[in-house]
């Protein structure tokens, strides 16, 4: 497998704690990139695995908390990025759910929240990332 130098790439990646997001952080700090986890559970395990990631591939790493549906956590949680690495050049929209109701015993509020955490979650994610790719050298986001 060849490796893809991205030393110096600031990277987001929302839902990044856990299960895929967490293997993805894994990846992009194997390639060199600084990383942001965005985390919706618990705050120990995003900062454990952000620990380990600087002290297995020595790069730069931070964590913060938000939902990716609530377009103000989404700027704040954007805002502590600038913060902490002076931009992003790299967002991968890992977060997402679903529901283990039948669609018989599904109601519009869990209706909701799936398309909410799925589809206006990388909207908002997206656009906080794009405002902030437009006044640099570009970047990339991957949903």
């Amino acid at each position: 497998m060849k490796i893809i130098n991205l030393k110096g790439k600031r990277a987001l990646v929302t839902g990044g704690s856990v299960g895929i997001g967490e293997e993805i952080c894994r990846q992009l700090a194997i390639c060199g990139a600084d990383i942001f986890i965005n985390y919706y559970g618990k705050k120990e395990i995003a900062e454990e695995l952000a620990e380990k990631l600087k002290q297995e591939y020595g790069v730069k790493t931070a964590c913060g908390f938000a939902d990716v549906a609530d377009s103000k956590q989404v700027a704040e949680i954007f805002n502590s990025m600038d913060n902490a690495f002076g931009g992003i050049d790299v967002l991968i929209n890992n977060a997402g759910s679903e529901s283990i109701l039948h669609v018989l015993d599904l109601d519009e509020a869990e209706w909701d929240r799936v398309l909410n955490i799925n589809l206006k979650g990388p909207f908002l994610c997206s656009k906080q990332a794009g405002l902030r790719m437009e006044n640099h050298e570009g970047g990339n986001c991957i949903t």
